[in-house]
Formats: structure tokens, C-alpha cells, sequence
């Protein structure tokens, strides 16, 4: 006979250990197989395995969806074995795999209440960036100008990085939740070309870069002038022309007279 009190353990892989609800849901921006390892003292009289996804709930086919390996003797500890398919999971979403079973002492056991919670999120979709203020090529005769960036993730953001001239500034997603999805910055002005790149990146790793944008900001005319060279040239040009327009005119005069 066997004394069986506690039901059925729960044992994962080393790749889907890190889906374990432990630290909260896990996010991935790519699907992966799960390998889930049940041990009881009896036999499975029952066994199903269920897949919720942002709230609607599927269970799943053995030998379509899942593929089970027994394990075990009527003296030994029985084994189950289950490789659920990466196919599952392709679509983005929030997962919530539950593996539930009923062993032949009447013991019901589910992963969630032993302790390996299995909840995780596909994400494959990089933030977007929209940057308002400034525009590449820009020129703006002021003593600073404010550049907000709105940053949307479909799930979950994790950081912002901005860069002006090559020094960073980092938002972490509390921050920017905060402040509604924007950010805000200040740039001074400067008597040369400054240039702004931006960084997104989610929770599940997934990376927006955008720019760089390069733009002029001072007050100063003069210089707004010298930094424009096609400007600079173009008025280079048209005074070499009267230049050389007024030299021929005073030698025509003189050979007039």
C-alpha cells in the first residue's frame, strides 16, 4: 500500500524555471517550449492542462498542444513528463499555464499552489517614440528649448535613455508613468551643433532607437549665421559678386573718362 498525504510535486527545466511567478511575470520577446516535471507516490486518475491568456482561458490537447512521457512502477514513484509546445504561446499576451491533477488517493494538486506559479509575457512589439520641440536640421534663436518625448510600450516599458551631445540621462518606467508617458527636456543653448539620441527598451527587451537629431539653439544671430554654412556661403558669394560687380564698374568709368 502507499500513504500518499500531499499529492503531486512540480519540477521545471532550467529555461522555464525563469517563467516562475516568484518575482512576479516574466517577459520574453520570444516563445519558448515548457518542460514541467510531476511526481506523485500514485497514479494520475486525472490530469489537464489549462492556458489562460489575458483573461481567456483554453485547455489544451495532449498530443496536440502537449506531448506527456510516463515514468514509474507500481513500487516506485510515478513520473510525468510535460512538453507543452512553444506554438502555444506565439501570439502576444500574458500566459497563465495551470497543470491540474487528481491522483488515486483523491489528492487534487495544481502547479500554482505548490509553489511554481507559471506566468509570463510574450512581447515581440519595441516601444514607439514620438519627439516633439526640435527637428533635425533645426535652428532656433532662443536661450533653451523644451523637447518632449512620448513613449508608449504595448505591455510593459523599462527604461528611456536620452543623450544630448553624448552625455546620458536615464527615466526608469516609474518616472515616466508619473508623468503621464512623456518626458521632458531642456536644451540650453550652445554656439555649436547639438544632437539628440533617444533609447526605448521594454521589459522583455525589445529596443527603439531613434535620431540622432541634430539642431541649433542661441540667441545670438551671428551666430546662427556662421553655423549655417549654406547661408554663410550664399552670402559669401553674392558679396564677392558685388565685389567684383563694383571693381568692373569703377574700371569701365575709368576708361570712360
Amino acid at each position: 500500500f502507499s500513504v500518499n498525504r500531499f499529492g503531486s510535486v512540480y519540477t521545471l527545466d532550467d529555461r522555464t524555471n525563469l517563467l516562475a511567478g516568484e518575482r512576479g511575470v516574466y517577459y520574453t520577446n520570444q516563445e519558448q517550449e515548457i518542460v514541467v516535471t510531476e511526481t506523485n507516490v500514485d497514479t494520475l486518475v486525472f490530469r489537464e492542462i489549462t492556458c489562460n491568456r489575458n483573461g481567456n482561458l483554453c485547455t489544451l490537447t495532449e498530443g496536440k498542444d502537449y506531448t506527456v512521457q510516463t515514468g514509474g512502477t507500481d513500487e516506485s514513484w510515478k513520473q510525468y513528463v510535460y512538453t507543452i509546445h512553444k506554438s502555444n504561446f506565439k501570439e502576444e499576451g500574458i500566459y497563465v499555464l495551470t497543470i491540474y491533477s487528481e491522483d488515486r488517493a483523491r489528492n487534487a494538486s495544481d502547479n500554482g499552489s505548490k509553489g511554481k506559479r507559471l506566468e509570463f509575457a510574450v512581447d515581440k512589439t519595441a516601444p514607439s517614440i514620438l519627439l516633439s520641440g526640435i527637428e533635425d536640421g533645426g535652428q532656433y534663436r532662443e536661450e533653451g528649448r523644451e523637447i518632449t518625448l512620448d513613449v508608449e510600450d504595448n505591455l510593459c516599458l523599462l527604461e528611456v535613455k536620452a543623450k544630448i551631445n553624448g552625455i546620458p540621462a536615464t527615466y526608469y518606467a516609474s518616472e515616466i508613468l508619473e508623468a503621464g508617458g512623456r518626458v521632458r527636456l531642456m536644451a540650453g543653448s550652445s554656439h555649436h551643433w547639438q544632437d539628440l539620441q533617444v533609447t526605448a527598451r521594454d521589459a522583455a527587451g525589445n529596443q527603439t532607437v531613434s535620431g540622432p537629431r541634430r539642431f541649433l539653439i542661441t540667441p545670438n544671430l551671428l551666430v546662427q549665421v556662421y553655423m549655417d554654412k549654406p547661408l554663410l556661403y550664399g552670402i559669401s558669394g553674392g558679396l564677392i559678386l558685388v565685389g567684383t560687380a563694383g571693381a568692373a564698374g569703377w574700371m569701365f568709368r575709368k576708361r570712360k573718362y
